[in-house]
């Protein structure tokens, strides 16, 4: 369960005593333990990640319906300078 250091002592590689304890003593037992720690933790980061995808897949569609707006509002602008001008070089004329 310890690692032998090369000085004869052993190591605990900074674990508590608490989970010294519970480790079984047997080396392929433990990696059994590493493997499923890691797959929890795995699994709890890919949760966390696509929650984070998810609310920022939302944010991106509401800027891409904000970019929408505003290009409505530039084709709407467009159209009544276009309007303006053909009054006002229509009003030229007549003078």
């Amino acid at each position: 369960m310890l690692a032998e250091e090369s000085d004869g002592s052993t190591s605990t590689f900074d674990l508590p005593d608490e989970i010294l304890r519970v480790l079984p003593s047997d080396p392929f037992q433990q990696l059994d333990v590493a493997r499923k720690l890691t797959s929890i933790a795995l699994s709890a980061r890919i949760s966390l990640l696509e929650a984070e995808t998810s609310s920022l897949q939302f944010k991106l569609a509401e800027k891409d319906q904000q970019i929408a707006d505003l290009y409505a509002q530039i084709e709407a602008l467009d159209a009544s300078l276009s309007q303006t001008s053909d009054k006002l070089a229509k009003a030229d004329e007549e003078k």
